[in-house]
């Protein structure tokens, strides 16, 4: 199936990566937004393996590179619609903020905890705690509305319920993101530089709102 792609308008990310040369490498091998995805998705595995053996560092860079893979389907999405393919779109709406929701829920769970974490003010540390675990709630939540969703849509093809994130989503995301980011590097910090502590516990936090209003916007689509 084909499509004119006169309405997929770039993004400043899609000349970074067809510069870099991601995109024309992607496109040369047939590779689509959705296997891209789920490769990042795959990423998680390394991250938890080598946070296991204490290599914090590798795995940052390796989380990170799975993070930006989340811009780079995005790219990959555009230009296949500009060259004219079309792909499942519903599938690709459901599937790129549900494995972001599964990455970060599993990097969250399953890195072990390791760094100074005792040495840290204690209220400071349960406030971290405790706006995490907020948001696992919700992103479990919203997991579970979001698989609904994409059966509903599968089922009946008249009333599409949108399934794409929504501007609270990714805001919420980028700051979870970043929260995530700070706990890992926190693992290898010495004792007494509690900055990247503050950062991990603030992200978190910040991120709590846009989630609630993600969750809300999730229930006023249907």
């Amino acid at each position: 199936m084909w499509s004119t792609g006169k309405m997929v308008k770039r993004k400043p990310q899609d000349n970074l990566h067809r510069f870099l040369g991601i995109t024309p490498l992607l496109m040369k091998f047939g590779v689509t937004a959705n296997q891209v995805t789920v490769g990042r998705g795959i990423l998680v595995l390394p991250v938890v393996i080598l946070a296991s053996f204490g290599l914090y560092l590798p795995a940052f860079f390796i989380h990170l590179l799975s993070w930006w893979g989340d811009s780079i389907d995005g790219s990959i999405a555009r230009e296949r619609l500009l060259r004219g393919y079309k792909d499942n779109k519903n599938l690709g709406e459901f599937l790129d903020p549900m494995i972001d929701k599964i990455t970060w829920i599993s990097e969250i769970l399953l890195i072990p905890w390791g760094g100074n974490f005792a040495s840290v003010p204690n209220k400071l540390f349960f406030i971290g705690i405790g706006a995490m675990s907020i948001l696992v709630i919700i992103e479990t939540w919203l997991g579970i509305i979001r698989v609904q969703d994409y059966m509903m849509n599968r089922e009946n093809k008249k009333h599409h319920i949108k399934l794409a994130a929504d501007q609270s989503g990714k805001i919420k995301m980028v700051f979870e993101v970043v929260g995530l980011s700070a706990l890992i590097l926190a693992m290898r910090q010495k004792e007494g530089q509690y900055w990247i502590y503050w950062v991990w516990c603030l992200s978190l936090i910040i991120a709590i709102p846009f989630a609630v209003k993600s969750l809300i916007n999730k229930y006023h689509r249907r």
